[in-house]
């Protein structure tokens, strides 16, 4: 029978073979195994790319022997992309076996596993989404199970033990996994079994309630005892989530033990994991095929990019080969094995043609980027300098909308300024982004190496580009006006930046909102606009900005609060703090607005612009504030000090500063 069936499979695929339209994909899967010591019941899985040639359901997939004799087996998982991973019977003395799928109508289907525990070799692990409810005791778990088979499938797999360290799928929430298997009980006796899970979990043997857990500790209080005969006992556990970590492991002790172990993965039975070769296309010798590996990650605003490195397979057909990818993401290669960086997680179609000659082969893979799930224990840091030196040569007009924030950020990280201003050109232009604080984080971040860099002209363009009905303002306009303001020190612009904005009380989303939280917003808007006026010689019109303001507090209490704020700017002064010192000047004039009138705080600001290594802004603002606001007390120090700071470089300039000083304060001691 089996060979008669063997001979009738044969048949159909070599009819199928000579159709003028088949299109047939095979891949080879290699398993490393005791092939001829096996027990008949062991289970391989694997996972391999369909290159979009698979049908939606995987109704079209076939798994056979190397010499074409079908296998049972089951999928467990259809993506993300064109990710397809299956469990299959592995036969005693057979490590060569194929999966073939496209248009396979032709070949008998074949037999498929059970849906319930996968045999022998592992633990499938099943996770879905979790709504909620209760999970108190064991009647209340198996319930719950029964309403996530109704909600979303997050993912499937095969794994060692009873043991989540970290979510295999991603970074989902509120989740519910289940995992079965097969374990082994090495002698008759006694067995305890405790368990520690992140929120709940629950373990069953032989279709019984063993072991309820209700929460994660560090000890076994939560444990149960068995009697167990020598053989394979039916093992399910499961594992419920609300949020965190959601870790969950499951230990035991055997009766020859007086302690828990980690259950050993060989009790569950190893499933050899199948190695799949080159995509084939039946009848072809060109087919198009390429291998992902993770290479690194770097971390930023609570946000990882990826670096991969895409391989093409050799083709069969012989001689030299070339390659064209189009990676998805309007960047290109010609590379055979390139090293590229994705800025956003995402299902990504990689395109790769490859050439003999005058023949080419094009296949698609949509490949799922994220973070390195296998290795979430031991991630591959990468260098923010490896990754921007990939990304540092893209195409900045046909970077996706979604990348540009992060391609700003790992340039700027990578200290390659050029890089980052050119992506944050393109930025500051777009109508619309599609996560604004992301994006105005890094344009802050940007714009202080560029300062650094004196390339400080480059990045105050790009804010300027920013529209007004960008869905980046009002938050756009107050970080440019505030670079105007204490890093350029070009006060006419920032007044005009600002005046378009001044009154409007919308959030930094751009809707009305009558809440505390955007009136403070467009206080601190107007706040800066008054500063900016004073500094820009409409002293009048800016102190009426400012006393309108009013202050956070009570009067008697401001003298107090003010010199503590004082006090504190002038310790990261002398600690050369200036970050930890702008902050709380800013807290200061938030509370006090007034307060700038005055003149000792715009005096605090000028040394904390100079231990930023800008004396020459610094002298700007301390020359501007005691022009326009010639009656402050503090008018002689500021422009005492703007001489000072410009001594070496403009000599003639501070001169006549020292003239102003003398002629319009001529008792005051530093006219003597």
């Amino acid at each position: 029978m089996i060979a008669k069936t063997h001979f009738i499979f044969a048949f159909c695929i070599l009819m199928f073979a000579t159709s003028a339209h088949a299109q047939m994909f095979r891949r080879a899967l290699d398993v490393i195994w005791d092939a001829g010591n096996a027990s008949g019941d062991e289970i391989g899985w694997t996972e391999f790319y369909t290159n979009g040639h698979l049908a939606d359901d995987a109704s079209d997939l076939r798994v056979t022997t190397e010499s074409g004799r079908p296998v049972p087996f089951r999928m467990i998982m259809i993506g993300p992309g064109d990710l397809l991973r299956i469990v299959f019977q592995l036969t005693k003395g057979e490590t060569q076996y194929a999966a073939y799928f496209g248009d396979t109508k032709e070949m008998p289907p074949g037999p498929r596993l059970p849906d319930d525990a996968p045999g022998r070799g592992g633990l499938l692990m099943e996770m879905r989404h979790f709504a909620g409810g209760s999970l108190d005791q064991f009647a209340d778990i198996e319930a719950a199970w029964q309403r996530c088979l109704r909600d979303t499938l997050i993912g499937r797999t095969m794994v060692e033990r009873p043991f989540v360290g970290w979510n295999p799928f991603g970074d989902q929430e509120h989740t519910a996994s289940r995992f079965s298997g097969s374990l082994f009980a090495a002698q008759d006796g006694e067995y305890q079994f405790a368990g520690g899970a992140d929120d709940r979990g629950a373990l069953y043997l032989d279709g019984q309630p063993l072991l309820f857990i209700p929460g994660l500790v560090g000890d076994i209080r939560f444990n149960a005892k068995i009697n167990l005969t020598r053989g394979r006992h039916d093992f399910v556990a499961y594992h419920y989530n609300g949020g965190g970590d959601g870790r969950f492991s499951i230990a035991w002790k055997v009766p020859s033990s007086a302690k828990f172990d980690v259950i050993a993965r060989e009790s569950f039975g190893i499933s050899p994991r199948a190695v799949p070769g080159s995509l084939e296309e039946l009848k072809k010798t060109l087919t198009a095929d390429f291998t992902t590996e993770y290479l690194g990650e770097c971390f930023y605003d609570n946000h990882y990019s990826h670096r991969i490195r895409l391989s093409a397979r050799p083709p069969k057909a012989s001689g030299t080969f070339s390659c064209e990818w189009d990676f998805g993401d309007g960047q290109t290669s010609r590379d055979k094995s390139p090293e590229h960086v994705f800025l956003t997680d995402g299902v990504y179609p990689v395109r790769l043609t490859t050439r003999i000659g005058n023949n080419s082969n094009s296949q698609t893979i949509r490949i799922s980027v994220t973070r390195d799930l296998p290795r979430l224990d031991r991630p591959p840091e990468d260098q923010f300098a490896t990754q921007s030196q990939i990304v540092a040569s893209y195409d900045v007009k046909t970077l996706p909308l979604s990348w540009l924030t992060w391609a700003v950020y790992v340039n700027v990280r990578a200290g390659d300024i050029d890089a980052a201003l050119r992506v944050a050109d393109r930025l500051c232009t777009e109508p619309s982004v599609p996560e604004p604080e992301p994006a105005i984080r890094a344009l802050v971040e940007l714009s202080r190496a560029a300062f650094e860099k004196g390339k400080g002209k480059q990045i105050l363009a790009s804010w300027g580009k920013i529209a007004t009905t960008s869905n980046l303002q009002p938050r756009a306009v107050r970080h440019y006006a505030q670079f105007l303001v204490w890093w350029a020190g070009d006060f006419s612009t920032a007044v005009r930046a600002l005046e378009t904005f001044v009154g409007d009380e919308r959030d930094d989303g751009g809707e009305a909102v009558p809440n505390e939280v955007g009136l403070r917003d467009a206080q601190r808007l107007r706040r800066l606009y008054g500063q900016a006026l004073i500094l820009a010689g409409k002293s009048a019109q800016g102190r009426e900005v400012l006393e309108a303001l009013g202050s956070q507090g009570g009067a008697n209490r401001q003298v107090v609060i003010a010199g503590a704020l004082a006090r504190t700017i002038e310790h990261f002064i002398d600690e050369k703090d200036y970050e930890s010192g702008e902050d709380a000047w800013e807290r200061w004039q938030t509370r006090y607005p007034a307060d700038f009138l005055e003149g000792h705080s715009v005096l605090l600001r000028t040394r904390l612009i100079e231990i930023r290594n800008a004396p020459e802004v610094a002298a700007r603002v301390a020359e501007a504030f005691a022009t326009n606001v010639p009656q402050s007390a503090y008018a002689p120090l500021l422009l005492d000090r703007a001489a000072k700071l410009l001594e070496k470089s403009d000599p003639q300039h501070a001169e006549a500063l020292r003239v102003m000083l003398k002629k319009n304060y001529p008792e005051h001691p530093l006219s003597q």
